[in-house]
Protein backbone atom coordinates (compact mmCIF):
# COMPACT_ATOMS: atom_id res chain seq x y z
CA UNK A 1 0.00 0.00 0.00
CA UNK A 2 0.85 3.19 -0.99
CA UNK A 3 2.02 5.57 2.22
CA UNK A 4 1.49 9.31 2.05
CA UNK A 5 2.35 11.11 5.27
CA UNK A 6 0.16 13.94 6.32
CA UNK A 7 1.58 17.72 6.13
CA UNK A 8 1.62 18.19 9.47
CA UNK A 9 2.79 14.58 10.50
CA UNK A 10 -0.46 13.47 11.89
CA UNK A 11 0.93 9.89 10.33
CA UNK A 12 0.90 7.47 7.50
CA UNK A 13 -2.36 6.85 5.29
CA UNK A 14 -2.59 3.12 6.32
CA UNK A 15 -3.99 5.14 9.81
CA UNK A 16 -6.75 6.41 8.07
CA UNK A 17 -7.74 3.83 6.39
CA UNK A 18 -7.70 1.66 9.66
CA UNK A 19 -9.78 4.27 11.73
CA UNK A 20 -12.36 4.60 8.78
CA UNK A 21 -12.93 0.69 8.90
CA UNK A 22 -12.77 0.52 12.39
CA UNK A 23 -15.85 2.56 12.65
CA UNK A 24 -17.75 2.11 9.58
CA UNK A 25 -17.32 5.65 8.41
CA UNK A 26 -18.60 6.07 5.01
CA UNK A 27 -20.41 8.08 2.63
CA UNK A 28 -23.26 6.03 2.16
CA UNK A 29 -23.64 4.78 6.34
CA UNK A 30 -25.04 7.09 9.14
CA UNK A 31 -23.19 10.12 10.12
CA UNK A 32 -25.24 12.84 12.35
CA UNK A 33 -22.29 15.11 10.93
CA UNK A 34 -23.07 14.40 7.24
CA UNK A 35 -26.64 15.69 5.21
CA UNK A 36 -26.29 13.42 2.21
CA UNK A 37 -29.44 15.00 0.78
CA UNK A 38 -27.84 18.33 1.29
CA UNK A 39 -24.88 17.69 0.12
CA UNK A 40 -23.46 19.01 3.58
CA UNK A 41 -20.82 18.09 6.21
CA UNK A 42 -20.50 19.64 9.23
CA UNK A 43 -17.46 19.09 11.46
CA UNK A 44 -17.68 18.87 15.02
CA UNK A 45 -14.90 21.10 16.18
CA UNK A 46 -14.89 20.21 20.40
CA UNK A 47 -16.18 23.02 22.50
CA UNK A 48 -17.21 25.53 19.88
CA UNK A 49 -21.23 25.00 20.16
CA UNK A 50 -21.30 21.97 18.10
CA UNK A 51 -24.58 20.47 19.73
CA UNK A 52 -26.23 24.00 19.30
CA UNK A 53 -24.72 24.27 15.61
CA UNK A 54 -25.65 20.90 14.59
CA UNK A 55 -29.38 21.34 16.21
CA UNK A 56 -29.57 24.56 13.86
CA UNK A 57 -28.67 22.85 10.73
CA UNK A 58 -30.84 20.11 11.32
CA UNK A 59 -28.52 17.65 10.84
CA UNK A 60 -29.47 13.96 11.44
CA UNK A 61 -30.08 12.72 15.08
CA UNK A 62 -29.19 8.99 14.27
CA UNK A 63 -25.70 7.38 14.34
CA UNK A 64 -22.65 8.32 16.45
CA UNK A 65 -21.16 11.01 17.81
CA UNK A 66 -18.16 11.98 17.81
CA UNK A 67 -14.98 14.41 17.16
CA UNK A 68 -13.23 13.18 14.60
CA UNK A 69 -11.02 15.83 12.24
CA UNK A 70 -12.26 15.65 8.13
CA UNK A 71 -9.20 13.09 7.52
CA UNK A 72 -10.97 10.63 9.59
CA UNK A 73 -14.55 11.30 8.99
CA UNK A 74 -14.86 11.49 5.61
CA UNK A 75 -13.40 10.15 2.36
CA UNK A 76 -11.55 12.69 -0.15
CA UNK A 77 -14.08 12.73 -2.71
CA UNK A 78 -16.84 13.31 -0.57
CA UNK A 79 -14.67 16.38 1.19
CA UNK A 80 -14.53 17.94 -2.60
CA UNK A 81 -18.14 17.24 -3.39
CA UNK A 82 -19.81 18.28 -0.37
CA UNK A 83 -20.49 21.84 0.70
CA UNK A 84 -18.24 21.60 4.34
CA UNK A 85 -18.93 23.69 7.49
CA UNK A 86 -16.70 24.24 10.68
CA UNK A 87 -17.08 26.40 14.10
CA UNK A 88 -13.80 27.64 15.48
CA UNK A 89 -13.03 29.50 18.91
CA UNK A 90 -10.60 31.65 20.28
CA UNK A 91 -7.86 29.52 21.51
CA UNK A 92 -7.25 29.63 25.19
CA UNK A 93 -11.14 29.82 25.94
CA UNK A 94 -11.78 26.53 23.58
CA UNK A 95 -8.84 25.35 26.18
CA UNK A 96 -10.64 26.06 29.16
CA UNK A 97 -14.17 25.21 28.53
CA UNK A 98 -12.77 21.69 27.33
CA UNK A 99 -10.81 21.67 30.63
CA UNK A 100 -14.20 22.08 33.09
CA UNK A 101 -15.95 19.43 30.66
CA UNK A 102 -14.12 16.81 30.99
CA UNK A 103 -12.12 17.18 34.67
CA UNK A 104 -15.75 17.25 36.65
CA UNK A 105 -17.20 13.67 37.91
CA UNK A 106 -20.00 14.32 35.73
CA UNK A 107 -18.19 12.98 32.93
CA UNK A 108 -18.55 9.89 31.86
CA UNK A 109 -17.46 10.02 28.06
CA UNK A 110 -14.44 7.73 26.56
CA UNK A 111 -11.73 9.70 28.58
CA UNK A 112 -12.94 8.72 32.08
CA UNK A 113 -12.72 5.32 31.05
CA UNK A 114 -8.80 5.89 29.68
CA UNK A 115 -7.57 7.77 32.27
CA UNK A 116 -9.92 7.13 35.49
CA UNK A 117 -9.09 9.67 37.41
CA UNK A 118 -8.76 12.47 35.00
CA UNK A 119 -11.24 14.62 36.88
CA UNK A 120 -8.04 14.95 39.68
CA UNK A 121 -6.01 16.59 37.17
CA UNK A 122 -4.69 20.22 36.78
CA UNK A 123 -5.12 22.47 34.26
CA UNK A 124 -1.54 22.12 33.18
CA UNK A 125 -1.76 18.39 33.75
CA UNK A 126 -4.67 18.06 31.39
CA UNK A 127 -2.76 20.47 29.40
CA UNK A 128 0.22 17.97 28.51
CA UNK A 129 -1.83 14.91 28.24
CA UNK A 130 -4.20 16.17 25.70
CA UNK A 131 -1.49 17.21 23.49
CA UNK A 132 -0.98 13.94 22.92
CA UNK A 133 -4.14 13.36 21.76
CA UNK A 134 -5.44 13.13 18.02
CA UNK A 135 -8.35 14.97 18.94
CA UNK A 136 -10.75 17.02 21.25
CA UNK A 137 -8.19 19.78 22.32
CA UNK A 138 -6.30 18.98 18.64
CA UNK A 139 -5.20 22.43 17.26
CA UNK A 140 -8.38 23.77 15.23
CA UNK A 141 -7.06 23.99 11.77
CA UNK A 142 -7.01 20.09 11.64
CA UNK A 143 -10.68 20.34 11.51
CA UNK A 144 -10.64 22.31 9.48
CA UNK A 145 -8.69 20.67 6.59
CA UNK A 146 -8.89 17.18 5.07
CA UNK A 147 -4.78 15.92 4.49
CA UNK A 148 -5.77 14.09 1.38
CA UNK A 149 -7.40 17.20 -0.42
CA UNK A 150 -5.97 20.57 -1.39
CA UNK A 151 -9.89 21.80 -0.80
CA UNK A 152 -10.09 24.44 1.71
CA UNK A 153 -13.10 24.39 4.19
CA UNK A 154 -16.34 26.16 2.61
CA UNK A 155 -17.57 27.59 5.44
CA UNK A 156 -16.03 29.29 9.02
CA UNK A 157 -18.23 29.90 11.96
CA UNK A 158 -16.64 31.67 14.69
CA UNK A 159 -17.77 31.00 18.16
CA UNK A 160 -17.53 35.17 19.08
CA UNK A 161 -20.54 35.79 16.72
CA UNK A 162 -22.30 32.72 15.90
CA UNK A 163 -26.07 33.95 15.03
CA UNK A 164 -24.32 36.65 12.39
CA UNK A 165 -22.37 33.68 10.96
CA UNK A 166 -25.56 31.42 10.78
CA UNK A 167 -27.31 34.33 9.08
CA UNK A 168 -24.36 34.75 6.57
CA UNK A 169 -24.34 31.53 6.23
CA UNK A 170 -28.58 31.13 5.52
CA UNK A 171 -27.92 33.75 2.89
CA UNK A 172 -25.28 32.01 1.23
CA UNK A 173 -26.77 28.56 1.33
CA UNK A 174 -30.57 28.70 1.25
CA UNK A 175 -30.05 26.66 4.35
CA UNK A 176 -33.59 27.56 6.90
CA UNK A 177 -31.50 27.59 10.10
CA UNK A 178 -33.29 27.60 13.11
CA UNK A 179 -32.55 30.09 16.27
CA UNK A 180 -32.09 28.09 19.37
CA UNK A 181 -30.78 28.38 22.68
CA UNK A 182 -26.85 27.60 23.17
CA UNK A 183 -26.96 23.84 24.38
CA UNK A 184 -24.36 22.15 26.05
CA UNK A 185 -22.97 25.17 27.39
CA UNK A 186 -19.77 25.29 29.65
CA UNK A 187 -21.14 24.89 33.60
CA UNK A 188 -17.83 27.22 35.21
CA UNK A 189 -18.06 30.20 36.38
CA UNK A 190 -15.93 33.32 35.65
CA UNK A 191 -14.27 33.02 39.43
CA UNK A 192 -13.06 29.25 37.98
CA UNK A 193 -12.26 30.87 34.98
CA UNK A 194 -9.53 33.59 36.23
CA UNK A 195 -7.59 31.24 37.99
CA UNK A 196 -6.47 29.70 34.57
CA UNK A 197 -5.86 32.90 33.19
CA UNK A 198 -3.66 34.13 35.85
CA UNK A 199 -1.15 30.61 35.58
CA UNK A 200 0.63 33.51 32.46
CA UNK A 201 3.04 30.21 32.06
CA UNK A 202 0.21 28.01 31.17
CA UNK A 203 -1.26 30.53 28.66
CA UNK A 204 1.92 31.19 27.27
CA UNK A 205 2.21 27.54 26.70
CA UNK A 206 -1.17 27.31 25.24
CA UNK A 207 -0.86 29.83 22.94
CA UNK A 208 1.97 28.76 21.30
CA UNK A 209 0.67 25.10 21.02
CA UNK A 210 -1.90 26.97 19.07
CA UNK A 211 0.20 29.23 17.24
CA UNK A 212 -1.22 27.74 14.50
CA UNK A 213 -4.70 28.28 14.68
CA UNK A 214 -4.06 32.31 16.06
CA UNK A 215 -2.60 32.78 12.60
CA UNK A 216 -5.04 31.01 10.55
CA UNK A 217 -7.93 32.01 11.79
CA UNK A 218 -6.91 35.82 12.78
CA UNK A 219 -6.99 35.20 16.49
CA UNK A 220 -4.98 37.47 18.57
CA UNK A 221 -2.32 36.12 20.42
CA UNK A 222 -1.20 38.72 22.16
CA UNK A 223 -4.76 40.26 23.68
Amino acid sequence: MKKIFFSDNLGLYFIYSLIRRIYKINQNGINPHIDHKRKLIFIHNPKVAGTTLKAALKLPKNGVYHHYTPTFLVSKELWEKYFTIVAVREPVDRFISSYFEIVTKAYTGYFRKAYPEIYKLTPREYFELFKNEPFITTPQYRYATHFLSTKPIDFIIRFEHLNKDLKKLSKITGYKINNIPHLNKGRYSPKEKDIILKDKKLIKDIKEYYRSDYTIFGYDIDS
